[in-house]
């Protein structure tokens, strides 16, 4: 199922503008906080939905499947 960040409880929006544009993803932080090598979190941002080696999130209306969405 196609998702969006904006819409999952683990998204931070960015205070900056209107929520829609780049913040953090909760799943992300937490591999990024327990030392997750380059490779584990480039495989992890696969399984979130980006392209490997993209680790920027938008809150706005990009779909993307996302295996840790709530």
């Amino acid at each position: 199922m196609k998702v969006c960040c904006a819409e999952c409880l683990g998204f931070i929006k960015d205070t900056i503008g209107d929520g829609h544009g780049i913040g953090k993803c909760k799943a992300y932080e937490y591999y990024v906080n327990k030392g997750a090598t380059t490779e584990q979190l480039n495989e992890l941002v696969v399984l979130l939905g980006n392209k490997a080696n993209y680790h920027v999130f938008l809150g706005g209306s990009e779909l993307r499947e996302c295996s840790k969405f709530k």
